[in-house]
C-alpha cells in the first residue's frame, strides 16, 4: 500500500520525501509532528525513517534521550477514508484525513450530499466521485493531498459551491465526469493546473476566484480546458496562462490578469470572448 501514508509519497508511486515546506509531518511523537530522514544514519533522537526498499516496508524510530518506549506516545495515521456506496447519503461537518487513498470517494451513489467537509493530507484526492455518481458539495476544504483535490471521472455529475481547493499535489479539481459546475470556490497553489477539464466533459465555473502557486515550475493554468469549459464571472490571475483551451471555452464577465505567459491561450476558433 502507500505506507506511510502520506499524500506527498504519491501514493505508491513515490519512494522517497518530497521537500515542499507544507508537506505535512505523518509521523507523531507525544501528539506533535516528528522529524523525519532520508536515510537510516540521520534518524535524529525522537525521529523517524521509512525504507520503501525493504521488504517487508518497515519504519524505524529513535527513541528520544532519556526516555522508553513505554512512556512514547508514537503514531502513524493511515485509514482507507470515506467511501459510500450508497443513495441519498448525507456528510455533514466531516473530516478525513491521512487516507491511503481518497479522503472521501464515491462509487454509484446517487443524490450524495456533502456539506462542510475536510479532505487533507491523504494519499490520492481529498474527494473523488466515481462512476454514474450525482453530488453536491457545499462548504469544503481539499489541501495538501497526493492526488488532486477534487478528482470526478466516469460519469458522475457534480455541483460544488463554496469549497476552498489549495497546495495539492497534481490539479486542484479534475473534472473528467459527465457535467460539473464549480460555483463560488477559491482555487489556489495547487502545482499543476487549479481547474482541469478534461474532454468530453463539460463544466461550468461561476464566481470563483483562481489563481496559481507563488513558485511556478512547469505549465500552470488556471483552467485547462481540455473539454467544454463555460467561465463568468470568475477572476483569474497569477498564472501561466489563464486559460489554457485546446477544446472549448466561453468566457465572460470575468477578469484575468497578471499571467506570466498569456491571459488565454487557444487553438482559433475554439473560444468565445
Amino acid at each position: 500500500g502507500g505506507m506511510p501514508k502520506s499524500n506527498w509519497l504519491w501514493h505508491w508511486k513515490r519512494t522517497g520525501w518530497w521537500p515542499e515546506p507544507e508537506a505535512p509531518e505523518i509521523f507523531i511523537l507525544d501528539g506533535k509532528p516528528a522529524p523525519h530522514a532520508q536515510s537510516l544514519d540521520a534518524i535524529m533522537p525522537g525521529g523517524f525513517y521509512l525504507n520503501r526498499n525493504e521488504n517487508p516496508v518497515r519504519i524505524r524510530f529513535r527513541l528520544p534521550a532519556g526516555r522508553s518506549l513505554g512512556d512514547c506516545r508514537v503514531e502513524v495515521p493511515g485509514n482507507h477514508g470515506v467511501i459510500i456506496n450508497d443513495d441519498h447519503v448525507v456528510i455533514r461537518n466531516l473530516a478525513s484525513t491521512y487516507s491511503s487513498d481518497d479522503g472521501f470517494s464515491t462509487f454509484l451513489a446517487a443524490s450524495a450530499v456533502f456539506y462542510n467537509v475536510y479532505g487533507a493530507f491523504n494519499c490520492d484526492q481529498g474527494l473523488s466521485l466515481h462512476n454514474a455518481t450525482t453530488a453536491l458539495v457545499e462548504g469544503g476544504l481539499f489541501e495538501r493531498n497526493g492526488g488532486c483535490g477534487i478528482a470526478d471521472v466516469m460519469n458522475t455529475q457534480s455541483v460544488y459551491i463554496q469549497c476552498v481547493v489549495r497546495r495539492n499535489m497534481v490539479s486542484g479539481m479534475w473534472l473528467a465526469g459527465s457535467s460539473h459546475t464549480v460555483q463560488s470556490s477559491y482555487l489556489v497553489d495547487n502545482r499543476g493546473a487549479q481547474i482541469t477539464v478534461c474532454p468530453g466533459t463539460r463544466a461550468n465555473i461561476i464566481n470563483s476566484v483562481i489563481r496559481a502557486r507563488d513558485r511556478i515550475e512547469t505549465l500552470q493554468a488556471g483552467v485547462d480546458a481540455q473539454g467544454d469549459a463555460r467561465i463568468d464571472r470568475c477572476t483569474i490571475g497569477a498564472c501561466t496562462v489563464g486559460v489554457q483551451v485546446t477544446g472549448r471555452a466561453e468566457i465572460s464577465n470575468s477578469l484575468l490578469l497578471a499571467c506570466e505567459k498569456a491571459l488565454v491561450s487557444a487553438v482559433p476558433g475554439r473560444t468565445n470572448l
